[in-house]
């Protein structure tokens, strides 16, 4: 992905730091020389962008006059990814650990094994939260609905009550579906 990433940034800094050739008709009032010497490097770097490996690409880019701008460009492209990553991260409030602690973990366990002190008394098994097979076959919408509404709501066991205070409360939601969803790494 870094590779994608610095020859994406490569083919927008090349053109702009006068590596590669303009777009559009103008007359050059550079010398013949000047003119051959650059069109030569031009072709040098379309031959490599055309004829080698990413990385071989990358590394002819780092020699130009412009790789302080890529690399610029490089770090720029991994902190926008940095800050996506961390928008789609889900803060577990203390509220909803507490509730996880509080009620939660009597029936599914401290590490959502299903194996909580209540939960050896109940004739169906809690679900096992720490199993990826599980895991895999329940959306984060699922769970919700079993935390807010109770099993039943999911045609699940009538015996898992709907959690206290939770519905219409979605940063307790989801913050418990992050706890639910932790269980599996």
């Amino acid at each position: 992905m870094k590779t994608t990433s610095t020859l994406l940034a490569a083919a927008f800094a090349l053109p702009l730091l006068g590596v590669l050739p303009s777009c559009g008709g103008g007359e050059s009032t550079d010398t013949p020389d000047a003119h051959e010497s650059a069109n030569a490097s031009t072709e040098e770097h379309q031959d490599v962008a055309e004829h080698s490996e990413p990385a071989a690409v990358e590394e002819a880019a780092k020699t130009d006059d412009g790789a302080d701008a890529l690399e610029a460009l490089e770090e720029q492209a991994d902190g926008a990814k940095e800050q996506i990553e961390a928008t789609k991260e889900v803060v577990i409030s203390e509220a909803a650990r507490t509730m996880y602690d509080t009620y939660c973990f009597t029936c599914h366990g401290t590490g959502g094994k299903g194996d909580g002190p209540a939960g050896a008394a109940l004739p169906v098994t809690p679900a096992d939260f720490s199993s990826k097979d599980w895991q895999g076959t329940v959306t984060d919408e699922h769970i919700q609905t079993v935390i807010a509404k109770g099993g039943a709501a999911a045609g699940k066991s009538p015996l898992m009550p709907p959690a206290p205070g939770v519905d219409g409360n979605q940063e307790l939601l989801d913050g418990l579906t992050a706890i639910v969803r932790a269980f599996a790494n």
